[in-house]
């Protein structure tokens, strides 16, 4: 039996249906945008847990214009606008959220109106806070 390009041979049985351009063509563009939109969702799911953690920022209590500072695992030690009000040594110390991690610290020189950042060396589950002393 000679079918025409619109008709179609069921897959339950020899009988044939017929389907209009139309109908194929509209079912088509149904799945690619469903797909379109389960890929979109998916990426936007994906950005949001990406970019999630880096918008949360956390800062400890400041010590002569010095403070620690901290995302999700990482943190840093900085000093505001005119930088250090003292020379001396700045203890930044993470309290890293796991019991079985020890706590993290750095103690670095500043001189007085020293700006730089320092970055603390990362607590792999996260912090519970930052305190800075000066020594």
């Amino acid at each position: 039996m000679l079918r025409s390009p619109q008709q179609s041979v069921s897959r339950r049985g020899a009988e044939p249906h017929t389907e209009t351009r139309s109908n194929t063509v509209r079912k088509a563009l149904s799945r690619k945008l469903a797909r379109a939109g389960l890929l979109a969702a998916l990426s936007a799911g994906t950005m949001a847990v990406a970019g999630g953690p880096a918008l949360a920022v956390y800062y400890g209590p400041p010590v002569n214009n010095c403070y620690g500072f901290w995302y999700t695992t990482d943190w840093d030690q900085d000093c505001n606008g005119g930088g250090a009000t003292k020379a001396g040594y700045y203890q930044s110390i993470a309290d890293c959220t796991a019991p079985q991690i020890i706590d993290k610290s750095i103690e670095p020189y500043r001189q007085v109106n020293s700006v730089a950042a320092y970055d603390g060396p990362d607590c792999a589950y996260g912090i519970h806070s930052i305190v800075t002393r000066f020594r």
